[in-house]
């Protein structure tokens, strides 16, 4: 976590108002501040379960990363796509021909000297 990040007590206690000001009656009419310390710290804990457990971005696809790769340099080769999916070439291959037959890119030109284009978005 970085240590600039902060968390007020406002954020947490604006996400559940209601129960916050209901815990505030609840400990008014008791006398005894239990139950809005109770709340409190289930506020702080909720807190620190949600830092200490990152939200995991999903991972990208194989086509993810060729689409990718494609509009950051429409002239990227097979074997350049089979290096960053981290596969041989035939089986980026197959990846780059789903592609191709869904519509999303076409190859304009030769394999040398050609390049790629995103043409659409696919199913």
């Amino acid at each position: 976590m970085p240590e600039n990040r902060r968390y007020c007590i406002e954020s947490m206690v604006k996400e559940h108002q209601q129960e916050y000001y209901d815990a505030i009656a609840s400990s008014d009419k008791a006398g005894d501040s239990s139950t809005f310390i109770l709340f409190m710290l289930q506020c702080i804990r909720s807190t620190i379960d949600n830092i200490a457990t990152p939200k995991k971005t999903p991972k990208k696809t194989p086509k993810d990363i060729v689409l990718e790769l494609i509009a950051a340099d429409a002239k990227v080769t097979v074997e350049q796509m089979a290096e960053a999916l981290g596969m041989n070439k035939r089986n980026a291959q197959k990846h780059i021909n789903q592609l191709v037959n869904d519509g999303v890119i076409v190859r304009v030109g030769a394999n040398r000297g050609g390049h790629w284009e995103i043409v659409g978005q696919g199913e």
